[in-house]
């Protein structure tokens, strides 16, 4: 069981152990992701794993989850589009999938499964081919 899922009943803020104090900047995205750091991962929405996953937060405790998401339908949709979540994965640093290269291999291996479909949906592999 990948670590992700072990901690599914928990926030980012007890997972990472990093209480943020209230934002000073007024944002609804700020806001947004302040909010979501509280919130059980099991909660958490299409849109909610899009919005964190396009930030850069909590990777090491999203990814997993993502990952399974996409497993189970490769172009879900946040409220962008069809596809917008997977387009946020493949937007992730490079150095997350250095360190993680369990993920990075998991995540080719649905890449390759897709293949067909994410050149027909015209969705950009360049990020996920520099890793």
């Amino acid at each position: 069981m990948s670590q992700g899922l072990n901690n599914k009943n928990s926030s980012l803020e007890v997972l990472e152990g990093d209480y943020w104090a209230v934002p000073d900047f007024n944002s609804h995205l700020v806001k947004k992701c302040h909010e979501l750091r509280k919130v059980p991962l099991s909660e958490f929405s299409i849109e909610d794993f899009r919005l964190m996953i396009s930030q850069q937060t909590g990777l090491k405790f999203l990814v997993p989850l993502v990952l399974d998401i996409l497993s189970g339908d490769f172009f879900a949709e946040g409220d962008f589009y069809e596809g917008d979540l997977l387009v946020a994965v493949l937007k992730i640093d490079l150095n997350f999938w250095i360190l993680n290269n369990d993920l990075k291999e998991k995540l080719a291996v649905l890449i390759a499964t897709n293949k067909s479909e994410i050149i027909e949906r015209g969705i950009d592999l360049k990020n996920f081919s520099e890793i």
